[in-house]
C-alpha cells in the first residue's frame, strides 16, 4: 500500500524480479476462440458478486466469456463464450440479485438480459431493440 500511495509506480508483470511488484503474473488465458481470424478487444471485465465467476466482454467477437475462479490459486477456467446477441458489447453489469447480467451492445443498439445459471453459463432471457447509443 505504501508503494501505491507514493505514486509514480511503474512495473511489468513479466519482469524477472517481482520483489517490488504490486502484481504477480498467475496465468495467461484467451477470452475468444483459438481460431478467431479477426481483431477482437476486451471491453470490460467484471467479477460476479459471489466471486465465483469472471465475465469478460469481447468487442469484435461480440461475446461474453465466462470463467470460473479458483479462490485458492487465482486461476481461471473457461466455462463458456456466449454471443452478446448484438454488436460491440460496450458495457454490462449484474442486477441487484446477482442472478442476471445485462449487456448493452453499442453498434446494434440493443440491450440483452441473460440469466446466470448455477454453472456460470448465460441464458438469454430478453432483448430490447432500437435503444439508441450516443
Amino acid at each position: 500500500l505504501d508503494r501505491v500511495m507514493m505514486g509514480n509506480y511503474s512495473d511489468h508483470v513479466d519482469n524477472d524480479n517481482t520483489s517490488q511488484s504490486l502484481l504477480t503474473h498467475v496465468q495467461t488465458i484467451s477470452s475468444v476462440p483459438e481460431d478467431l481470424d479477426h481483431k477482437s478487444t476486451i471491453a470490460e471485465m467484471r467479477l460476479h458478486p459471489s466471486g465465483r465467476f469472471l465475465f469478460v466482454g469481447n468487442r469484435g467477437h461480440n461475446s461474453i466469456a465466462v470463467y470460473k475462479t479458483d479462490p485458492d490459486t487465482g486461476t481461471l477456467t473457461l466455462v463458456d463464450i456466449q454471443s452478446s446477441h448484438g454488436a460491440f458489447p460496450r458495457h454490462f453489469n449484474f442486477d441487484t440479485t446477482g442472478r442476471y447480467l445485462v449487456v448493452g451492445n453499442h453498434s446494434s443498439d440493443n440491450v440483452v438480459a441473460f440469466r446466470i445459471q448455477e454453472t456460470g453459463k448465460l441464458e438469454m432471457v430478453d432483448i430490447i431493440e432500437n435503444v439508441p447509443s450516443v
